[in-house]
């Protein structure tokens, strides 16, 4: 295949996700006036040239790929909010790591880190799996560390980004206590199912305040 048709296909990827317009082919109409002169026809204007190269083109179809993953990153965690919402009601109105495993929770499993985030995170999503419809949104999709398992019977530590906050604290008494965190877009989930993508600063200070709870 050449270097052209490569382009082109590029090109019409890009145009389709709405990054790049065909501009350079449109001319410049005229009408007719009632004396007989030339006229631009309405909004009809020449574009500017196109000049994207394959470069280009490529750059911004990286930069699209990485937008749509945080986006579904976000959808993620929004999932895995509803979840805990939904394990709750199910649970005498409680977050799996503050039910004992003898009740079906996960309380005994709660291995808070030095960073304030449960080593065991795998652990508290995966007793939720009959309200997850997926282990694939346990896993962000621009994680490659953590690849998607394709059931929960395949499911583990090795296939989850997201990290949980546990403790007694973390319920829906506190709408703005931190739930799960994705590491690699610095997306936050609260506990009244907000999701919010922190920047650095904000992401290094929220995760010193947490490893002060420790």
């Amino acid at each position: 295949m050449t270097m052209k048709s490569n382009f082109i296909k590029l090109s019409i990827t890009l145009i389709a996700l709405g990054i790049f317009t065909i501009s350079n082919s449109i001319p410049t109409q005229t009408v007719a006036a009632d004396a007989g002169a030339a006229q631009p026809a309405g909004d009809l204007q020449a574009a500017p040239p196109n000049d994207s190269t394959p470069a280009d083109l490529l750059a911004a179809l990286e930069a699209a790929k990485r937008k749509a993953q945080r986006i579904n990153c976000v959808n993620n965690l929004k999932q895995i909010g509803l979840a805990f919402k939904i394990w709750e009601g199910d649970n005498n109105d409680q977050y799996p790591f503050n039910l004992s495993t003898n009740k079906g929770g996960t309380m005994e499993l709660c291995d808070t880190g030095a960073n304030g985030l449960d080593r065991n995170s795998w652990q508290h999503l995966l007793v939720m799996s009959n309200v997850l419809a997926t282990p694939k949104i346990l896993a962000c999709p621009a994680d490659a560390q953590h690849p998607a398992a394709l059931d929960f019977s395949q499911f583990g530590a090795d296939h989850c980004t997201y990290l949980i906050q546990t403790g007694t604290n973390i319920n829906d008494s506190y709408p703005q206590a931190v739930l799960a965190i994705c590491p690699l877009h610095r997306n936050v989930l609260y506990c009244d199912g907000s999701v919010q993508q922190l920047s650095q600063a904000k992401m290094d200070e929220l995760m010193a305040q947490l490893a002060q709870k420790k």
